[in-house]
């Protein structure tokens, strides 16, 4: 069986032709209709950006960081003459990387996205703050690069906004690319009754990419209930272990009373 017919039986599309349609949709929905944050996102993890070299002809003049805006478009626009002919030699820096993905993420205004998910308000809520968590994912879908400052970096990103009400705790994923369209979002509501367990744990990520195969260490959090869980990874600074502290403390104190 062809990977058409597989495509059509697991859609259940009326025949090959619709399922080449619908696999065309989804790819032209994951990269064609990129904004122009997500194609600069694309072009720091590809391979005309290996090397950082000295800002020349139009941009000699500028200050620190060129804008990451519509004026970046030649950067993947090979009809651009004169000063954009075929490709800029500007490469996208690791900081301004770091600051499109922050920009990426503020416009997405996760907290609210999580209330609106949760159908939630926010009086609802004030046990404690909700505690918050953003980090790259690594699980062999992403693009990765290791930059100038020795960290890698991962074109997969996850937010989790965890609430607490006096019976419950909610919780809100997304798990999005920088570098396309394509997201998956879960929601999770759990007793505190039901939690059987909270583990945390050192793990080791594994990134494979062009250079080979590398090895990271991360910090993982999983909150247990009879037959489901939510995981988190999460960065191994102070801020974040005492949120991960301030949550186990809740849980025990809501178990406990």
């Amino acid at each position: 069986m062809g990977l058409l017919e597989n495509i059509a039986k697991i859609r259940n599309a009326k025949d090959e032709a619709d399922a080449l349609n619908a696999l065309l949709t989804k790819e032209l929905r994951r990269n064609v209709f990129r904004t122009d944050d997500q194609k600069l996102a694309a072009f720091y993890f590809s391979e005309e950006n290996e090397n950082e070299v000295e800002k020349k002809g139009c941009f000699a003049g500028k200050d620190s960081k060129i804008e990451l805006v519509a004026e970046t478009k030649p950067y993947f626009d090979d009809d651009k003459k004169g000063c954009f002919k075929k490709k800029s030699d500007h490469k996208i820096t690791d900081t301004e990387y770091d600051n499109l993905l922050e920009k990426m993420v503020k416009a997405q205004n996760f907290k609210a996205k999580a209330l609106e998910a949760l159908l939630l308000d926010e009086s609802e809520v004030n046990e404690i703050d909700p505690i918050h968590f953003g980090y790259e994912i690594f699980d062999k879908t992403e693009k990765s690069r290791l930059g100038t400052d020795n960290w890698w970096r991962s074109s997969k990103w996850q937010e989790t906004w965890i609430f607490f009400t006096k019976t419950s705790l909610l919780a809100y994923q997304c798990e999005f690319y920088s570098d396309r369209n394509d997201k998956k979002e879960t929601t999770y509501e759990y007793q505190y009754k039901d939690i059987t367990s909270v583990k945390v744990a050192e793990e080791t990520d594994e990134i494979i990419n062009n250079a080979g195969q590398f090895f990271r260490k991360s910090c993982r959090f999983e909150i247990c209930v009879p037959g489901d869980s939510i995981s988190c990874t999460f960065s191994n600074n102070e801020e974040q272990i005492n949120s991960v502290k301030a949550m186990k403390a809740v849980i025990r104190d809501k178990k406990n009373n």
